[in-house]
């Protein structure tokens, strides 16, 4: 009976295994001195072991109390760790999709990264401004271009080193404040659903819009939205299992 008792109350703890263990490990103890009290005071062992357990309460009460039981303000500690890990996830894959568009300007024409549709002008002042920038382009326009290829290939810089920073500080603060995390935790699953959702709906988005603008514009300026998509999907691809593992593990859960 106590055997059983332990094994229901190890599947409805929700905690880090770390933590699991060492409840686990002191219930059976203090379950095991009550029966050997009641054995004392004259009950066969089955008698102590089903008073133990009932008086102990129901396995799920019990992890109840200690799922519950992590604190406010750690709760929202771990939230922040992975809006952070997210962001810093989001950051790179912006950069990567700035840097990858800026090499493809360099090789085929900076146009086709920061062109402008069809249609667009400038005013007298704003192409002095552009000129004073790219002083030997020849027109307005390829002043313009050089002036958006240029501050799109510096945020892809920023975009890459800053999220790159942000994953660093986050596993640095992780390994040293946050112990082993039970892989069923809501905060854990909700940042591969998340992650996955994202993605999943960035991704198609950039590329029919990108295509569809391309195909009207001669592809002027739509290689950013283009390769923005392309990341988006990968990144997609990389939470897409997880994703799915932790969607059907919820609905099993919900379901029983």
């Amino acid at each position: 009976m106590i055997d059983e008792y332990m094994d229901q109350l190890a599947e409805a703890l929700n905690v880090a295994p770390r933590r699991a263990r060492r409840i686990l490990l002191e219930t059976e103890d203090h379950l095991q001195q009550s029966v050997e009290t009641r054995i004392a005071a004259g009950l066969s062992r089955e008698q102590a072991e089903r008073q133990a357990v009932e008086h102990f309460g129901s396995a799920r009460m019990v992890a109840a109390r200690f799922n519950g039981s992590v604190s406010q303000r750690a709760w929202f500690f771990r939230a922040y760790l992975y809006a952070a890990l997210l962001g810093g996830i989001v950051l790179v894959a912006a950069g990567i999709a700035g840097e990858i568009s800026a090499g493809f300007g360099l090789a085929f024409g900076k146009a086709y990264v920061a062109g402008d549709s069809n249609g667009v002008s400038y005013t007298p002042a704003r192409c002095a401004d552009y000129f004073e920038y790219a002083p030997s382009a020849a027109t307005c326009e390829q002043a313009a271009t050089s002036h958006h290829f240029d501050e799109i290939w510096r945020n892809a810089d920023v975009a890459l080193v800053l999220g790159l920073i942000v994953l660093a500080a986050h596993l640095l603060i992780r390994r040293r404040y946050v112990t082993d995390e039970d892989d069923r935790s809501f905060l854990r699953r909700m940042f591969w659903l998340t992650g996955m959702a994202g993605f999943g709906f960035v991704a198609p988005v950039l590329l029919f819009l990108g295509g569809v603008a391309g195909i009207g514009n001669d592809w002027t300026g739509q290689v950013p939205t283009i390769a923005g998509g392309l990341i988006a999907a990968v990144a997609f691809l990389l939470f897409l299992a997880p994703g799915v593992r932790n969607l059907r593990a919820i609905t099993h859960e919900y379901a029983a």
